[in-house]
């Protein structure tokens, strides 16, 4: 934390210079606590999920990806964060007509990669069985991306060791695989990397927390980043980092040939970011959303970039707009967690993405989707992350989440019906996602928790 700077005050005396910081500290304070504790437009959760057993224990949701077997039975599928116990990926599953989340077999996934940008032995992972290094924020693009796989699955998957926090190397990588037996191949080399020779001189954003959606034109993009309070210069704290998109080749699901061109030797510690009078072009990277600088409750300024979590949308034969969703603030800190999720809207992949006001994502613009709530049986503290299944089938959204914690239980998957509102927002209903033919709204997924939990 950088110490809150103070206003020169060339006729005050000590006293009242002391009264009149005190005084703007209160102001700023207050103000952020309004914004921390802003109320979420639309339905808040009621109860927990019906989960088995360790089902909904889960951080970093991806979308749902609608998959069938053999028979024609219908499934919701997901993956999540490795919880550090020695697999890979989580994977949890519902299938349609059964309101409870289960868990399917982990992957222990080992990218071939990974031993070349990573310590591993510090890391304590290697390949096989319960031990695999944990992989982070799972994408799996799908109908909400305007991509169509059925059975066929594309994972997205962050990796770091974290070892010196802001200055780590990070690196993003994909997989590929199949319905049901979820037997992921890594591609063979990762997609992008960050370390901290990239945050000094160019101020670039962390290699994690990947989205991927193709546009109306047939363009595919990599959305990607998360926070920022480490570079040198001008791209120092809350100048660096950030959201940013860079288009990748659907065929390989790497980088497109233009932007590869631009990493050159470096690779595959890439970025090449657009100057602001410049138009976007295939090879390069564009900032798009940012959340900078700010006051802690405290009242401390942070010099940092706190957003990540991105997750672009493609409702545009819909209604003419892409939706980019974010998360600001802190995840990782159970109830004491302040995530929230935040949207803003473009007529174009690359921005640029306004909140209901107008004010520009870039400009630490954003619509809030869904902030901490209560009622007076639960608590749900720090939705985080996004992704949303456009189930074609049934016409229906259906927006996965996971909460920081969900009364004594932290990182709790959760998932909601959506809709986009009369004008033009996102909302969630009270039509809960329970995998059933017919939405169900909060009174009835009521009992159906006491039932599946055995709680009454």
């Amino acid at each position: 934390m950088v110490a809150l700077p103070g206003p020169a005050f060339p006729r005050l005396g000590v006293s009242h210079r002391v009264f009149f910081a005190i005084g703007c500290v209160i102001v700023i304070s207050v103000w952020n606590l309004m914004e921390i504790s802003q109320k979420s437009p639309g339905f808040n959760p009621v109860v927990p999920m019906g989960c088995e057993a360790g089902a909904c224990d889960g951080h970093d949701p991806s979308g749902l990806q609608r998959v069938t077997d053999s028979s024609g039975h219908v499934y919701y599928l997901t993956f999540v964060t490795g919880s550090g116990q020695g697999e890979a990926l989580g994977v949890r599953f519902m299938q349609k007509g059964d309101p409870t989340w289960r868990k399917a077999k982990d992957s222990y996934l080992y990218p071939s990669w990974i031993p070349r940008y990573f310590p591993v032995q510090k890391m304590g992972c290697a390949p096989g069985q319960n031990k695999a290094c944990p992989l982070w924020a799972p994408d799996l693009p799908s109908n909400g991306n305007a991509i169509r796989l059925n059975n066929d699955m594309v994972v997205f998957f962050s990796v770091s060791d974290f070892i010196h926090g802001d200055k780590s190397t990070f690196c993003i990588g994909v997989a590929t695989g199949s319905w049901p037996k979820l037997e992921l191949k890594d591609s063979g080399s990762p997609v992008i990397c960050s370390n901290r020779s990239q945050s000094d001189r160019y101020g670039a954003p962390h290699a994690l927390d990947p989205s991927v959606s193709t546009d109306a034109n047939g363009n595919t993009w990599l959305t990607y980043g998360s926070w920022s309070n480490y570079g040198r210069g001008p791209h120092q704290g809350s100048r660096g980092g950030g959201i940013w998109a860079v288009s990748i080749d659907p065929e390989t699901w790497h980088l497109s040939h233009q932007a590869r061109k631009a990493c050159g030797d470096d690779y595959p510690f890439c970025f090449n970011p657009l100057p602001p009078t410049a138009m976007p072009s295939p090879g390069t990277w564009v900032n798009i959303a940012n959340h900078r600088g700010y006051h802690a409750p405290d009242g401390s300024y942070i010099d940092g970039n706190a957003i990540e979590a991105s997750y672009l949308f493609n409702y545009y034969q819909q209604n003419g707009y892409y939706y980019l969703f974010v998360n600001w603030y802190w995840c990782c800190r159970g109830k004491n967690s302040t995530y929230q999720i935040r949207v803003g809207r473009s007529d174009s992949p690359l921005g640029h993405f306004v909140d209901d006001t107008g004010v520009d994502m870039q400009e630490s613009g954003g619509y809030l989707v869904l902030n901490a709530s209560a009622t007076s049986e639960h608590q749900f503290v720090g939705p985080g992350h996004s992704g949303i299944l456009h189930d074609k089938e049934d016409d229906k959204l259906y927006f996965t989440t996971s909460y920081e914690a969900i009364d004594n239980k932290e990182m709790q998957l959760y998932a909601f019906e959506m809709e986009i509102d009369e004008n033009g927002w996102p909302r969630m209903l009270s039509q809960v996602f329970t995998g059933l033919p017919d939405s169900h709204d909060s009174s009835t997924l009521k009992d159906m928790y006491h039932w599946i939990s055995g709680s009454g």
